[in-house]
């Protein structure tokens, strides 16, 4: 996958001991409430963005939508931050993701950009000794008036920055191995 090669470029040491020799930190055994939030995020973007709108625009949609869809998503992929425990996350989450669905709704009505889909499961083999397949998952496949497919990959993050500074320094490895499983399909 292209978290687990991520890994491997980032930490070597730790990719060798999680998935050659299946050393499990027992840490990372708990659940982690940011991963389901991420979870819980896509799970509303992918349903709200890809629903049948009968005429409605996007925008209105997901204004209109949010709070049901969110809720569907908490029970399907975040029953743990319903505890009481999680209230204050729950009701920060509910809040700032929002504003982050109706600034991605803007952002793609303004820009004619359509939704072809969510969560769409990709297999890339790039041609590496081995037969290596990198498998993954493309958050939003979108396409734009002119028939140009975008890619949004979409991160629900603590620290506002993060990928900022990994966009600008052109080392998304996920969008950098989809443009050249894009160049060898097209030749």
């Amino acid at each position: 996958s292209y978290s687990a090669l991520e890994k491997l470029l980032q930490n070597p040491f730790d990719y060798f001991m999680n998935y050659t020799l299946q050393f499990i930190d027992p840490n990372e055994t708990s659940i982690n409430i940011f991963l389901t939030y991420g979870n819980v995020a896509h799970k509303v973007v992918e349903t709200l963005f890809t629903a049948d709108r009968n005429g409605v625009s996007l925008t209105d949609y997901v204004n209109e939508y949010y709070e049901e869809e969110l809720n569907r998503a908490l029970i399907q992929k975040g029953a743990i931050l319903l505890l009481p425990e999680h209230h204050l996350g729950r009701e920060r989450l509910r809040y700032r993701f929002r504003s982050c669905v109706s600034k991605l709704a803007t952002i793609i009505q303004e820009n004619n950009l359509t939704v072809i889909q969510c969560e769409q499961k990709e297999e890339n083999d790039l041609n590496f000794k081995g037969d290596i397949i990198l498998q993954g998952y493309c958050d939003m496949l979108l396409r734009d008036s002119e028939g140009n497919d975008v890619v949004f990959d979409l991160k629900y993050v603590s620290k506002k920055d993060k990928y900022k500074t990994i966009l600008e320094n052109n080392r998304a490895l996920q969008l950098a191995m989809r443009l050249l499983s894009n160049d060898n399909e097209t030749g």
